[in-house]
């Protein structure tokens, strides 16, 4: 019985092979090897987008990572000069009001030399100064 079935079979390749003789399986041959080139490019681009992928994430994460590391830098060089110029503005008041103190005692050192030389010459202050006794 198994014959019966697979005699049609044998008949319909016989005459396959008739009609398109061995060029048919060569064509069935190539066929399935350009099959076999597609699956394997596909599971190239598969893996090559993969890797992109995954190179992508990084590079975002590290992107994220410096990004936050260069915000902290700056803030903390915009504190540290904060810290500077007050120190800087300080110093500075402390200096001014050093010269002023300086200026002062300079004009005050020469005012009393003057009233001494006018006082060992033995002359009044208030001869000296316009609109003054005469």
């Amino acid at each position: 019985m198994n014959d019966d079935k697979s005699q049609p079979l044998n008949n319909i390749e016989q005459i396959r092979d008739i009609i398109f003789g061995d060029n048919i399986k060569t064509f069935e041959k190539k066929f399935k090897e350009v099959e076999n080139k597609i699956s394997d490019l596909e599971n190239y681009c598969k893996n090559r987008m993969d890797k992109i992928d995954n190179t992508i994430a990084d590079l975002d994460s590290r992107m994220q990572s410096l990004d936050k590391t260069q915000t902290d830098n700056l803030k903390q060089l915009k504190t540290d000069m904060e810290k500077n110029l007050h120190s800087s503005v300080q110093k500075l008041e402390k200096c001014l009001e050093e010269l002023k103190e300086d200026k002062l005692d300079k004009a005050i050192i020469a005012n009393k030399l003057i009233e001494l030389g006018l006082a060992i010459k033995g002359e009044d202050l208030l001869n000296h100064i316009p609109g003054g006794k005469k």
